[in-house]
């Protein structure tokens, strides 16, 4: 597999991984603490572009792109983001499609999740 290859394999992995893990109560406490570790695991890659998961995706294009009004300091850190609905809306883009840049951003700590909502890492 090529570089791009793996981090699209990557990133789905990365994403499954999070819907496993929001429905944790269901899984066996063993599936669990693996998939945590593992969760931990890929968030501790290298940080890069969400676009290098692969260009011919739409949501590392919006990923690229909320990430860059962080930078430019529209939303600071601790600050809570619009809802993804408003993202779609803004991007033209599916709220699926919306889901998946966020997470991309929380997997590299761009945002945290708390609550059901995400917030502005203050790493950031």
């Amino acid at each position: 597999m090529t570089t791009v290859q793996e981090d699209q394999v990557l990133a789905e992995l990365a994403w499954l991984t999070d819907r496993l893990l929001a429905h944790g109560h269901l899984l066996p406490n063993g599936l669990a603490v693996m998939l945590r570790a593992y969760k931990s695991a890929l968030a501790q890659r290298p940080a890069g572009a969400c676009a290098a998961f692969g260009p011919s995706y739409r949501y590392a294009q919006v990923c690229d792109q909320i990430e860059q009004r962080i930078l430019d300091g529209e939303w600071k850190p601790g600050q809570r983001l619009p809802p993804v609905r408003a993202f779609a809306r803004t991007y033209g883009a599916s709220e699926r499609t919306v889901a998946r840049a966020i997470h991309a951003l929380a997997l590299r700590d761009v945002l945290t999740r708390e609550r059901g909502a995400y917030y502005v890492s203050a790493r950031m």
